[in-house]
């Protein structure tokens, strides 16, 4: 059996991905929280808190915890923070070329960061 242990010192809140099919026949999906048992990611929320730990994803080479995709990682960072500082690191990593617009756009969005958690891998 796979450990599922997330790495740092702060909890984290998980999240796992709901589809469904509207009446028109459109697939539609939402992110419930959920425990690390069901997990499919693992968010910058802390647990119990309104603040966040910046879990991001990175698209540079590094020595953090390897992501599915060769060349890319996953960093955890235990510092608690509000959500407008968050947005400002991740708002500078996306002009430093560290992450993809993308993904902050999305982040930005759902105000929150996700990462896959380490044992789940693409495709799964």
């Amino acid at each position: 059996m796979i450990e599922k242990k997330i790495p740092g010192n702060i909890q984290r809140r998980f999240f796992k991905n709901i589809c469904w099919q509207d009446e028109y026949g459109r697939d539609s999906w939402t992110r419930k929280e959920t425990d690390i048992e069901d997990a499919e990611v693992v968010s910058s929320k802390i647990a119990h808190s309104d603040r966040h730990a910046p879990a991001i994803d990175i698209d540079v080479p590094a020595y953090l915890i390897p992501s599915s995709t060769p060349g890319h990682s996953h960093l955890y960072i235990d510092v608690a923070m509000s959500w407008r500082q968050y947005k400002k690191l991740l708002k500078a990593l996306d002009q430093a070329g560290i992450v993809e617009y993308g993904y902050l756009r999305a982040s930005l969005k759902r105000k929150r960061t996700d990462l896959r958690v380490p044992w789940l891998k693409k495709g799964m």
